[in-house]
């Protein structure tokens, strides 16, 4: 399966994403920096942060749905399902007990 893959790719977005929010804001508190700096390190952080807010987002939820041992497609199909209804399998099952030849 490719799940692992795309954690470890998600994992290593957030990562990298933090890094960039927090090497952005140490150089902001350096003071080392011109009025075009300023203007760098704003744009910078207003694109890197909502960026990594949805890393977050994405890592939570997928930490979610492998608690709950889910893959984004049974969640889909899950929430797909009128509430109430059985799974489809459950269906299957009752309508063979019910159904089948009897003895």
């Amino acid at each position: 399966s490719n799940y692992l893959p795309f954690i470890l790719l998600v994992a290593l977005g957030l990562f990298q994403f933090g890094l960039q929010v927090v090497v952005g804001l140490l150089w902001a508190l350096s003071g080392h920096y011109t009025t075009i700096g300023v203007a760098i390190i704003v744009l910078h952080e207003v694109v890197v942060v909502p960026i990594w807010c949805m890393y977050v987002m994405l890592f939570g939820f997928h930490l979610y749905l492998a608690s709950r041992g889910l893959s984004t497609t049974g969640y889909l199909m899950e929430m797909k399902r009128p509430k109430g209804a059985k799974p489809k399998a459950a269906r299957n099952k009752a309508v063979m007990r019910h159904d089948g030849p009897s003895d």
